[in-house]
């Protein structure tokens, strides 16, 4: 295989804690929109002299987290501009405010870190009110118009993991951004490339162009001034690719997104009494929840040891100094720690039977433990904290969970959850707002409980390792 772009070292720090713990963060309680100024003709703007990268977004939030990432790291190393489509969703954004990642993330930060040029789609392609109100009046009706047809751009997207037409949120992206997809099998490979036999079995046995290498040795030579790819989400990496490590964990929240989340964790905090400090606490109220799932998670039913101290504060998000161009100035964050707990609950087990055949009593505990299981590990943090702190640690539930029974047993627990409905939380930032704060929740926790199946868990543990170097605790159903 070819050789890949080489990028200097840069340091990976999140974003710090708020310098007032205490006081809510002053954060404009509007959320953005498509802008509203366009071309006399709308196509999609780039430099005279600047190559990008496109994608088509695909499936939901965190998935398109890993799209985003996989479609960096290929611009990266293809020398391109990525073009970042919006935050798109049609079960949720109903209102089809087609949010930017930079509502959430710091990506001039990460322009800086990652080495990766990025342009977001309302700047690339920004529409007139007119052209807008075309587009949602498309999506809505699911049925094109003679005035969206008329105004539509033509775009032609390389197949990748065999991805070869317009299905789910990618629709809705299209329609909205006034795009006429077309969908063309990637080039060959070139002779110049070799491989050895068991990376180019594995090539050659996925679904279409699979792999991140095989995509950057076909497109490296592209003349192509804007390419685009029907998929990146599930692309595949190598031993000696990381997009994590490259990519991934330069994307750091906004700080008004981290100290929202910690203002509704420290909202939470009650002094601790003296049965909260009692190492069996878990235990005694195990009684009072059931080793089995709720109905509602049913498928298809909607039902390093420090010095003990009597405060902890919160280590530095990275032992290396930023580039005086990145430093966040804060003061450190005095706070009662706190463990936080992913219960995924939802259409995770539908998804996870469904790679299984049949559904049995195992597979639907596979995929969603019991709250008992949670607790178990719950426990084994506080252990963990412990050696820290002797202050009680704080636990935060961050749930999709709509079972009352579940609801019961973390109330019966002791543990919290964030009402992000009283909260406003999507007043504050906007559609995706109770989201990304339950995400940065879980990446600023000082001990992570997670359900190992769920993809947001799985970021979550990666920011927990990468940025602050802690290992995430997974309840297992067949060792508990």
């Amino acid at each position: 295989m070819g050789s890949y772009r080489q990028r200097p070292p840069a340091p990976s720090i999140p974003s710090t804690a708020p310098s007032n713990p205490r006081t809510a963060p002053s954060i404009p309680r509007t959320a953005p929109s498509i802008p509203r100024t366009a071309p006399s003709i709308p196509r999609t703007a780039i430099g005279v002299n600047e190559r990008s990268l496109g994608y088509l977004p695909y499936a939901g939030l965190t998935n398109q987290f890993f799209a985003f990432q996989h479609a960096a790291w290929t611009a990266f190393h293809l020398n391109r501009t990525l073009i970042l489509p919006p935050i798109t969703s049609n079960k949720h954004d109903h209102q089809l405010t087609f949010q930017g990642w930079s509502h959430y993330f710091d990506i001039p930060r990460f322009e800086k870190l990652s080495g990766v040029r990025v342009k977001e789609w309302a700047d690339a392609k920004p529409l007139s009110e007119k052209e807008i109100a075309i587009g949602v009046d498309v999506t809505r009706k699911h049925k094109l118009s003679p005035q969206w047809d008329s105004l539509a751009e033509n775009i032609t997207c390389q197949i990748t993991r065999n991805f070869s037409s317009l299905q789910g949120v990618d629709k809705t992206f299209a329609n909205l951004f006034l795009l006429r997809v077309s969908f063309v099998e990637p080039p060959p490979r070139p002779a110049s490339v070799h491989l050895d036999d068991a990376t180019e079995n594995a090539i050659d046995t996925a679904s279409g162009l699979s792999f991140l290498s095989d995509i950057i040795d076909r497109y490296r030579d592209s003349e192509e001034k804007s390419l685009y790819l029907s998929h990146t989400y599930s692309l595949k990496g190598s031993h000696s690719i990381r997009p994590w490590e490259e990519i991934g964990q330069h994307i750091h929240f906004k700080q008004e997104v981290v100290d929202l989340a910690l203002h509704l964790v420290q909202s939470l905090q009650s002094p601790p009494s003296p049965s909260q400090t009692n190492t069996t606490q878990n235990s005694l109220s195990l009684s009072l929840v059931k080793a089995t799932p709720s109905p509602s998670l049913r498928p298809n039913n909607d039902t390093k040891n420090t010095n003990t101290t009597e405060v902890t504060t919160r280590p530095s998000p990275s032992q290396k100094a930023l580039p005086s161009q990145l430093a966040q100035p804060s003061q450190p964050t005095v706070t009662r720690p706190y463990i936080a707990v992913h219960l995924r609950r939802s259409d995770i087990v539908s998804k996870c039977v469904n790679r299984t055949i049949g559904i049995t009593q195992e597979a639907i505990d596979a995929c969603a433990p019991s709250i008992a299981h949670y607790a178990v590990k719950v426990d084994q943090a506080r252990t963990q904290l412990k050696r820290r702190t002797s202050v009680e640690p704080l636990v935060v539930v961050t749930t999709d969970t709509t079972s009352q029974e579940d609801l019961d047993a973390i109330v019966a627990l002791g543990w919290h959850r964030v009402d992000h409905v009283q909260a406003e939380t999507n007043q504050i930032l906007g559609l995706f707002g109770a989201a990304m704060v339950d995400a940065a929740i879980l990446a600023h926790a000082d001990v992570l409980v997670g359900t190992a199946v769920s993809t947001m868990s799985q970021v979550a543990q990666f920011r927990q390792r990468s940025w602050f170097q802690r290992q995430t605790l997974f309840p297992r159903h067949d060792i508990e």
